[in-house]
């Protein structure tokens, strides 16, 4: 147990857990403070942030963390002070006004900005987005225009929730007034979020559970995994690090996005451009071997131990650098574990041995990603009796 936060036998009910920087932020009770809490993984470290009545599932977005709390948006930078309210999306209180708060749902990433469902007072509940400022925060979608037909004193709602992403899209189920409560998408244009299928004619199908899984062919039971070809970088030499890991499980649009996001991990670590950065991956379970080219010795030793210092220092080290690139470029992951390993090169070398961290990323699906990485420095001479390559 890390820490006993209500003391007694009464429950301090922490849950709605999200990783943000190096600490792990939740909601919790510990009987007198209600809220936002956050731990570094000590008891010490373990401490209230702000109170809060309720709350809804934090996500991490443009450097901060964001989430309903007493029914309007907020965000946080991880400090008291640092937590107001972000927007407040229903302020209106005229005719159509229902002067309560906007309530916002299923706050999600995708394509670089923050969806979510609201209700303004004006709209009924709708698709509303954000980029991150209060002026960027806006109604994206009014899938039911007008006036609620059982009660004029109020604006109709499609009710968008249950988000997902897979293969570029946001998919959620709602509902349009004609079709009853059904799949629906967007491609993050108000012309492309569009009814998928009117799954049950004549009634609601209710889409519920949506999990953004991308499924890969399976290849004949006979036949090996295919490797798809490396993606060649522009600038190739002999001197050069490279690194392999596995990525398992549910990773949302494990596409060239997602492969762009990795690249620039490595290229702005190691302080090249992308193109510098040579990617190879296998088909199914994902592994990844990524091979960053220098122009000279010097520079793959000095770039090499930044990168020893840096994303390579530790397991928690490569965490936050992927799970940072991977939210700020829309790439949505639900829980992410990292396992960094050594070899005789790495030894010698100096590197650190890292140890095993798991965090859950975002809300959204249940589902793991389990990346498993073996880094290890080359020389432009191997040497003697050591391997070129290490093998997981």
């Amino acid at each position: 147990m890390v820490k006993d936060i209500r003391d007694g036998s009464a429950d301090s009910r922490p849950e709605k857990f999200v990783i943000f920087g190096n600490e792990l932020f939740f909601s919790a009770n510990d009987g007198t403070n209600d809220g936002l809490w956050k731990t570094d993984g000590t008891a010490d470290g373990t401490t209230f942030v702000k109170a809060f009545e309720s709350m809804e599932q934090p996500v991490v977005f443009d450097g901060k963390l964001f989430f309903a709390g007493d029914g309007e948006l907020y965000s946080s930078d991880g400090t008291a002070d640092g937590t107001a309210m972000f927007k407040e999306i229903n302020a209106e209180t005229g005719p159509k006004g229902n002067g309560l708060t906007s309530e916002p749902r299923d706050l999600i990433v995708f394509n670089g900005a923050l969806y979510f469902s609201a209700d303004d007072g004006l709209n009924g509940r709708e698709l509303w987005v954000s980029d991150g400022t209060a002026d960027g925060t806006t109604l994206f979608k009014d899938i039911i225009p007008g006036d609620d037909p059982d009660d004029s004193e109020y604006k109709a709602s499609g009710d968008p929730t249950s988000f997902a992403v897979r293969n570029n899209k946001l998919y959620f189920s709602a509902e349009d007034g004609t079709n009853g409560r059904e799949l629906w998408t967007t491609d993050g244009t108000s012309d492309g979020t569009v009814m998928v299928k009117d799954i049950n004619a004549g009634g609601d199908s209710n889409p519920t559970f949506l999990i953004g899984i991308p499924v890969p062919p399976s290849p004949p039971p006979s036949t090996p995994p295919a490797m798809p070809p490396a993606m060649p970088p522009a600038i190739t030499s002999d001197f050069k690090v490279e690194t392999s890991f596995t990525l398992s499980g549910s990773l949302s649009d494990y596409d060239d996005a997602a492969k762009a996001s990795i690249q620039k991990v490595f290229a702005e670590e190691a302080g090249v451009e992308a193109s510098a950065v040579a990617l190879e991956l296998t088909s199914g379970s994902v592994v990844v071997s990524a091979t960053i080219y220098f122009a000279s010795q010097a520079a793959a030793d000095e770039k090499g131990s930044a990168l020893a210092a840096g994303i390579l220092k530790d397991e928690g080290s490569l965490l936050t650098a992927l799970t940072t690139q991977f939210q700020s470029d829309g790439v949505s992951t639900t829980n992410l574990q990292v396992e960094a390993l050594t070899s005789p090169q790495l030894a010698a070398a100096g590197l650190s041995v890292g140890a095993i961290v798991g965090i859950a990323v975002g809300a959204g699906a249940a589902a793991v990603i389990v990346a498993v990485a073996l880094f290890h420095y080359l020389k432009k001479k191997k040497p003697t009796g050591a391997s070129s390559s290490a093998k997981v």
